[in-house]
């Protein structure tokens, strides 16, 4: 028996030892499985935070080509005319950028430059203001692409040329309003190269007007001041403690009694970029050369088809004169194609066509205002004038155009509506077209103001569908009313050469501006009152988009956003 027990202990034991090695050979395993598990955890959360590492690294080499995409932007005053930067560009579809500097398209471009710490990539698209409508010059998409290592981050914006087209008052010398009654208001934003004095009796710039149709409150009104903002004395006020200024930006301040109680605004630095007066004496004088104008001219002078006559009229000056035949000024193209000597032809086929005139004066009844009638398909191409503008009557206008007036001389007007009033070096009377009957005012089909009082027919066609725009080289004067409800001008003007100090903006009478006024020398002794019309950046013709492109300006980035 003593053995039989003996010999099952023997048994038991050698089983016992079997289970035990194999026990071991599981926990070996579940180690190594472990210890290979923690392995890969470890190394996956090591490659996470290397992929997350490069990834925000990414996303500052992406910022990195954003700011280089804006510098490269600056070099090109043209970005819708296919050369330089945009070559290559296109409106559906995103293209490199082409940088110059760095040979060719800015794509896996080393950041920083001669490193390879990272990448960055710049496409571009072009943008148009309105469909079926020219690409933008001072717009343009771009999308920046940022990689270090395996991540990548890709941000977008719009960049955008600020210009005096952003400004409802663009002044290229001082402005001081201490003149007259000192009521002149300005809402929306300005821009002053020089000193801007609010010193009179009450004036104001008020953020009471979007720049978009889409703005919210607060609206992104700003005033720029590259010299002293002087509101020392009187009652002046920019911005209000409801809607305060979105910012202020002048080199020095003098404000009444050291307190900023007149002064409201979100922010106030004295950071103020160079946005240039534009060069309007260049532009003409560029017009001239390459003929890039629409208008059928006999030498210096207009070609003008008066209605009725089969004679054509060659003349310098154009007048919206009172009373008369109606005219057209036939397109260079058109005219082009008759044979010597050169007829009017009214029939079908004839100057009256749409596409055979740019231009329509008629003066209607003595009652009521002349209609002007721009030819919109061809809006791209300005109407050249190559003596005065005068304005004898009211100007009711439709479509879109502009009018380009090259008449430098410092004794007259370039631009005349005005009645009897002194000339620009302040010497003796002269005598306008405009009669005592007429405020003269230049006016959209429906009017801007979008008013319900005097008439007016909301909702305004300006500037989606009718915008009138007056380039002069010389000065302009508007001759206003003394009746607030023949007050309103519907309008761009852009007034003066950038270096003649005697070309100016005038009112005679009191006149309210829905649109934008660029003056060399802005003359605010009547007091008018400017108002910004919103969207209207977007809808500018091409003639003012290549000549406010052309003199430069800060470039900045709207609507950033990070794209993935």
């Amino acid at each position: 028996m003593g053995v039989r027990i003996l010999r099952s202990a023997g048994r038991f034991s050698r089983r016992e030892s079997g289970l035990a090695l194999l026990t071991a050979i599981v926990v070996t395993l579940v180690m190594a499985m472990l210890t290979l598990a923690v392995a890969s955890l470890a190394m996956s959360e090591y490659a996470n935070a290397v992929t997350s590492e490069q990834a925000v690294q990414a996303f500052f080499v992406a910022e990195g080509g954003l700011e280089r995409a804006l510098a490269v932007l600056r070099t090109d005053a043209d970005w819708s005319d296919g050369a330089g930067v945009d070559s290559g560009a296109s409106g559906t579809a995103w293209r490199p950028l082409n940088d110059p500097a760095h040979d060719g398209a800015a794509v896996g471009r080393p950041f920083p430059p001669g490193s390879s710490f990272g990448t960055y990539s710049i496409y571009i698209r072009r943008m148009t203001a309105n469909p079926g409508d020219s690409i933008n010059v001072n717009n343009i998409n771009i999308r920046v692409i940022g990689r270090v290592g395996r991540a990548a981050r890709t941000v977008g914006f719009e960049a955008h040329r600020l210009t005096a087209s952003d400004f409802v008052t663009y002044s290229a010398q001082d402005m001081l309003i201490d003149e007259g009654g000192g009521n002149v208001t300005i809402h929306g934003s300005i821009y002053v190269r020089g000193d801007l004095g609010l010193k009179a009796v009450r004036t104001g710039v008020y953020n009471d007007r979007p720049l978009f149709s889409t703005d919210s409150q607060p609206y992104p009104n700003q005033l720029y001041v590259r010299g002293l903002l002087d509101m020392s004395t009187g009652n002046s006020t920019v911005g209000t403690q409801a809607q305060p200024m979105w910012a202020v930006h002048a080199e020095r301040l003098d404000l009444r009694r050291d307190s900023r109680q007149n002064l409201w605004t979100y922010h106030l630095d004295n950071l103020v970029p160079d946005i240039p007066y534009p060069d309007v004496a260049g532009y003409v004088n560029l017009l001239k050369t390459t003929g890039a104008f629409g208008n059928a001219m006999d030498g210096a002078n207009l070609v003008t088809c008066r209605d009725g006559n089969a004679a054509p009229v060659s003349q310098q000056d154009l007048i919206l004169a009172a009373s008369g035949a109606a005219f057209y000024l036939p397109t260079k193209a058109y005219w082009a194609t008759l044979t010597a000597p050169k007829q009017c032809i009214f029939t079908p086929g004839g100057v009256a066509d749409a596409g055979n005139h740019i231009l329509r004066w008629e003066p209607r009844a003595s009652n009521q205002p002349g209609l002007l009638t721009f030819n919109s398909a061809i809006r791209d191409l300005p109407v050249l004038v190559r003596g005065r503008l005068g304005i004898a009557k009211d100007v009711v206008y439709q479509g879109s155009g502009t009018v380009v007036v090259d008449h430098p001389t410092a004794t007259e007007w370039a631009m005349d509506s005005g009645g009897t009033g002194k000339n620009p070096t302040g010497g003796s009377n002269v005598t306008g077209p405009c009669t005592g009957s007429w405020s003269c005012a230049i006016l959209a089909r429906q009017r801007a103001s979008e008013r319900t009082t005097c008439g007016a027919s909301p909702p305004t066609t300006m500037p989606a569908a009718d915008l009138a725009v007056f380039i002069v080289n010389g000065s302009a004067r508007l001759y206003g009313s003394s009746n607030t409800c023949e007050q309103e001008i519907n309008a761009v003007v852009v007034a003066g050469a950038r270096d003649d100090p005697v070309h100016k903006f005038l009112s005679l009478k009191k006149v309210q501006v829905y649109g934008v006024v660029m003056a060399n020398k802005l003359d605010t002794s009547q007091n008018p009152d400017f108002f910004q019309v919103p969207d209207l950046p977007n809808y500018l013709p091409l003639p003012l988009a290549q000549l406010l492109g052309g003199s430069g300006g800060a470039v900045v980035y709207r609507n950033w956003k990070e794209l993935y």
